[in-house]
Formats: C-alpha cells, structure tokens, sequence
C-alpha cells in the first residue's frame, strides 16, 4: 500500500493559509506530520492503488491554529507512464479532486476542503514516488452507511421525519449540481457524507470529487439535460443495490419530488417524476453487476449487522 513521501517533497497546491497553522507552505512540515501520524492513523481504505488514513492534526506536533481535530490523508503512487504524464499536466486524480471540490464549493454545495497537495518519494525499499492529498474530514456517516443501517437499528438508523429531511438534503445537492451545469460521475452513497443528518436542515457533502466537471454544451439541452439528471440518480441507486441496502420507495418518491420542485421553483424544465424515474431504472438495469470490488461499508460495518456482499475484483 503507497505511504506518504517524506523524501523531495514539494508542495503543489495549499489552501489559503488563513486558519492554518504557521509553516503550512512549507513541504518539511508536512513531511514531518506525515511520518509522524501515519502509523497511527485510522485506516478508512487500504487499496493497491490507494491508501486513506484519518490522522490527528496533534500527531507528533501540535497544530494549534487548525480548527479541525482530524485531516483526511489520500496517497497514490505516481509510477505508471500514464500518471507520470498526468503528473506533468495537471490531471491527476488528486488534482482533479482538488478542482472538483472547487466547483463544488462555488456551487454551494459541501466538500472536504482540500488543505494541501504534495509530491515526493516514500521511504520503502526500494522507494516509490508517490502523490498525497491532505483535506478536512467532513463529520458524519456516509449516505450508504445510513441506507444500511435503516433496516436494522444500527446507530446509523434515521427516524422516518429524518429521512424525509435527509431526502430533501439529497435532492438540493442533484439540484445545485444540474442547476450549476456540472456533472458528477460518480455522486454515488459512499462518496456523500451526510452533515447533521438529525438536525432540522442536514447537508450533503461530497468527498469525492475527482468525477466532477463542468457539464459540455450539448449536456445543457433538452433530452440531454434530463438524462444527465437521470445518471446522477442512477448513481444514488446502484451502489445502494449491490450493498443490500437499496433505498425504500417512499424516500426515492421523496427525492424526486423535491428535486421537481426546486427545478421548476428556479424556472428550469422539470420532468414528470414518473417519467425520471422510468429512466433511472432502465440506467439501472443496463449497469453491470452492481456489486463494488471493495465493500464500501466495511469501516461502518458493526458486528452481525451483514450487508451486501463485495464482487471479486476484476483484472
């Protein structure tokens, strides 16, 4: 699994330093923090291609000035020829990530602020030269994570008012994606953090964003439009399925009725729910196997609570 550099490492981008601590521009500082917290950290996904880990902002070195008690940290190595000329671009996975989170955060719509993109080689024999992004950790279960509790009162289980909010939640971010012209390919559950999900008015916020962009002209238009709209909620659905956990009808009716009104409230072309929802389910009857290589739910999986059941990776 790639680590995190700790030798050449070269910041790429950082936030805007207000709210960061002192040293924050400086790649040895976060050299230092990495090799400091890494071992330690809570693992969130541990792929050949990828590793995620939770560190603590205190690890091995206090970090007063930073409000958030926790960082998210992405590594993936930069080896292939693909992502060397990536690399020279621009257009790596994690720096399209970063811009992603962007659009999104000009959107209105909640993200993990990325804090800072570094490059450099890792310290394993031999050694790797790897990409790493640091971002806030946005608090809260994923979508998922909550659809999988809701049948069998797990902490995750909402009540059925805060469903109803919680569907509400999911139709504004669809509104503000298709309202905004972007696009996202992958919105599905495990990717949306869901913020205060029993409050009076939970977000949704979307850690992934290496699938979004900006929506292409002819996306803008007539049976385009509506079937961009239908894949992203395609998307909501699927993931869900191959987890055992798809969402009750009377939350997706929810969804699409809120997502009618906010379309129509602004002006914009609403189709009939019905009609969307005809196309959600021929997207989704069309899609491979739904099952996901790596279970998305084993890091909120409790004890006997089962779940869907993860496919064998394909080569």
């Amino acid at each position: 699994m790639p680590r995190p550099p700790q030798d050449r490492v070269r910041l790429v981008r950082v936030a805007d330093a207000s709210g960061l601590p002192r040293g924050v521009r400086d790649p040895a500082f976060w050299a230092g923090w990495l090799g400091d917290g890494w071992e330690g950290g809570e693992k969130l996904s541990e792929k050949p291609g990828a590793s995620v880990r939770v560190l603590a902002t205190d690890a091995g070195r206090t970090m007063p000035e930073f409000a958030m008690p926790e960082l998210v940290v992405k590594v993936e190595p930069i080896g292939s020829l693909r992502r060397t000329l990536q690399s020279l671009t621009h257009t790596t996975p994690l720096e399209r990530h970063w811009r992603g989170a962007d659009a999104l955060h000009q959107a209105g719509i909640r993200t993990a602020r990325p804090v800072a993109l570094l490059r450099g080689m890792t310290r394993d024999t031999p050694p790797r030269r790897v990409e790493c992004l640091v971002m806030e950790r946005a608090p809260g279960a994923t979508l998922l994570a909550h659809l999988a509790g809701a049948p069998r009162g797990d902490p995750h289980t909402l009540s059925r008012d805060e469903r109803a909010r919680v569907a509400r939640a999911v139709a504004r971010m669809v509104f503000r994606l298709h309202a905004r012209g972007l696009v996202n390919r992958d919105p599905k559950p495990s990717n949306l953090i869901v913020l205060d999900p029993r409050g009076a008015s939970p977000e949704i916020a979307v850690v992934d964003c290496v699938g979004v962009r900006r929506a292409r002209p002819w996306e803008r238009l007539g049976s385009a439009r509506d079937h961009r709209l239908a894949r992203t909620l395609a998307s909501l659905v699927i993931e869900p399925i191959g987890t055992g956990c798809p969402p009750a009808r009377t939350d997706r009716m929810r969804v699409l009725s809120e997502l009618a009104r906010l379309l129509r409230a602004e002006g914009f072309a609403a189709p009939r729910s019905r009609d969307l929802w005809r196309s959600v389910e021929a997207l989704v009857r069309a899609h491979a196997d739904p099952r996901p290589a790596h279970d998305p739910l084993a890091a909120s999986r409790l004890p006997g609570s089962g779940g869907g059941t993860a496919r064998p990776p394909t080569d």
